[in-house]
């Protein structure tokens, strides 16, 4: 049942490389029967999440992106948008929770019935139905800690059936009232990641308002894919933020003179923690999810799903309304997040046995190596496809005559399967369309861009063989997958190949300059001179993340490598960003 109230909602959403989720997560909030208005505060993003975000934001006014220019933690990053935030009450929400279009208005409702309420939380589902123990709890003590330590545990009490008290509820999805943030005040920005949750209840209690648990209102939450990515440093974060609230609740006055050995067993605490085996499990999302997806909405294969393209283009073709299904050859390493429009499975190219037999995808689009694509287009071709996206390289070009081997043999490898693409999709009826990227970036990803810059930031200065003078124009991952999404939504785009560079043409030293720029670092550039170019080389191959420098490698980079996209941009709009590290 829908309640309607007159009140308004701001919705805070904190991101941090949150995956295709992200986009999910904002629709479900967007699709909320009451009054409402998103933020969505992101943490520095690099998985191309937040662009997507930003693509919704331009046909939703409703909807809005903070950039906070790095990793301010969570508390940080909620009180930015909390300053912008003009709701009657304020649902702080994580970014890998599904809400129902009920949920807000059912939640302000509660707050507007019970006046005495300046918080409120609700029944938040595990992807299995299991209710997660941390939406109604007991605020941490010492003497709890130390019998965590001794091995008890806490029994979760029998579910109310109507509002009630509590003590503390998750910051995974906390309405609280705007008033009473105003007076009492919001997140402690002394936490960078957990526990400013609970310090936020304690202040509440503090000031002499009620917490309560909804148990009639249920949210889905698939837990922290930002948390899996580092879970040993979450975890002292987590420690950290313990003794942080240990500290300012609990040993005040004479009691601090208590507080080390409290420390002691913190820290304890986090060393058993950290000793335990991480076991990444993918959450499964159940059928009964609502979202925004249907199943007459058309579906996408995506081969080489986890590479730096793959990253950026997944999330775009949620938002973009469509289901994915993505495809890599070692599904259980993979870390691209949950989504209930999202399916990963295992196959591998050069096996067309092992492409899935159920399925209708309207097209395909794929980011592995282009020559192990063509022989998967009749079995494609079988299953109902008619539209392929392959991606090649502008290697095919610049490295064609190289004058070393491997770089040859790769350029005709590329060449080839262009080649074998085509055919065999002209062969089957099926419309086709390979890109061409330049230099691929997607800084703190990829392997051309980072890797200068990690040299940059570890020694300060960067060797060239020669002046620099080669002109690059490096294009983003965020502007391939934009493109892949734009060519599908063409009629007559097809058939042809595109090269797709950048959208600033740059001299590689500029290039080097422009990193430097983005590492606040002065712009040291050593000229390596010819006759120890031998020996460089050399040194360098005995690094793992050099091993592939050579000769030719060195030469170019005063050499031009650039391409027009013109034809790219009559045909689907291509208009890829300056070279913005």
């Amino acid at each position: 049942m829908i309640v309607w109230c007159v009140s308004s909602t701001s919705v805070i959403i904190v991101s941090h490389d949150s995956g295709p989720l992200l986009v999910e997560c904002v629709q479900s909030a967007l699709a909320s029967s009451s009054r409402i208005e998103v933020f969505v505060a992101d943490n520095d993003s690099h998985d191309g999440s937040i662009e997507a975000v930003e693509a919704l934001a331009r046909f939703d006014s409703r909807l809005r992106v903070l950039r906070t220019g790095g990793n301010l933690g969570f508390a940080a990053a909620n009180n930015l948008a909390l300053r912008q935030a003009r709701g009657d009450d304020v649902l702080f929400l994580n970014p890998d929770c599904l809400v129902r279009p009920d949920t807000v208005g059912s939640m302000a409702a509660v707050l507007d019935a019970h006046p005495e309420a300046g918080m409120a939380g609700c029944l938040i589902r595990n992807p299995d139905g299991s209710e997660e123990p941390s939406d109604r709890r007991t605020l941490p003590t010492p003497a709890g800690l130390l019998g965590q330590l001794l091995g008890s545990a806490q029994a979760l009490a029998s579910l109310p059936v109507a509002p009630a008290p509590v003590e503390a509820i998750s910051g995974a999805f906390m309405m609280v009232r705007r008033a009473d943030l105003d007076r009492i005040g919001s997140f402690d920005e002394g936490y960078f990641l957990h526990w400013e949750d609970l310090d936020l209840c304690q202040r509440f209690r503090q000031a002499g308002r009620t917490i309560l648990f909804v148990p009639g209102v249920e949210v889905l939450h698939f837990k922290g894919r930002s948390s899996r990515r580092r879970p040993l440093w979450v975890e002292w974060q987590k420690h950290r933020g313990l003794m942080r609230y240990f500290r300012k609740f609990h040993f005040t006055g004479w009691r601090v003179l208590l507080y080390p050995p409290v420390a002691l067993a913190i820290v304890a605490r986090f060393l058993l923690r950290a000793a335990r085996p991480v076991r990444l499990v993918a959450a499964e999302p159940p059928l009964a999810v609502e979202s925004s997806a249907g199943p007459g909405q058309p579906e996408i294969w995506v081969f080489g799903a986890t590479s730096l393209v793959g990253r950026h283009l997944l999330p775009r073709l949620l938002a973009a309304g469509y289901r994915v299904r993505a495809f890599t050859r070692a599904p259980s390493k993979a870390d691209i997040g949950v989504s209930p429009r999202l399916t990963l499975a295992a196959c591998d190219l050069r096996d067309p046995d092992s492409l899935p037999t159920d399925g209708t995808p309207e097209a395909v689009i794929n980011l592995a190596p282009i020559f192990t694509f063509s022989c998967a287009i009749p079995a494609l071709a079988r299953r109902g496809v008619r539209k392929a996206i392959a991606f090649g390289s502008t290697s095919a070009l610049t490295k064609a005559d190289s004058t070393e081997e491997g770089e040859r043999a790769l350029a005709q490898s590329l060449a080839a399967g262009e080649a074998a693409v085509q055919r065999e999709c002209d062969a089957v009826g099926m419309r086709w369309a390979i890109l061409r990227p330049t230099m691929i970036y997607s800084f703190g990803h990829d392997r051309n861009v980072t890797r200068l810059a990690r040299f940059i930031d570890r020694f300060g200065f960067l060797v060239l063989p020669g002046e620099g003078r080669g002109l690059r124009q490096p294009v983003h991952a965020g502007d391939l997958a934009d493109a892949c999404i734009d060519l599908l939504a063409s009629p007559d785009g097809w058939r042809r190949s595109y090269d797709l560079g950048g959208g600033e043409v740059l001299g590689y030293r500029a290039m080097i300059e422009r990193i430097c720029h983005r590492l606040g670092r002065p712009a040291r550039v050593v000229r390596l001179p010819d006759w120890l170019s031998g020996s460089a080389i050399a040194i360098a191959r005995r690094l793992p993340a050099y091993r592939d420098v050579n000769p030719a490698m060195l030469r170019r980079v005063d050499l031009d490598m650039t391409f027009a996209h013109d034809e790219a941009t009559r045909a689907f709009g291509y208009s890829p960003r300056r070279f913005l590290p």
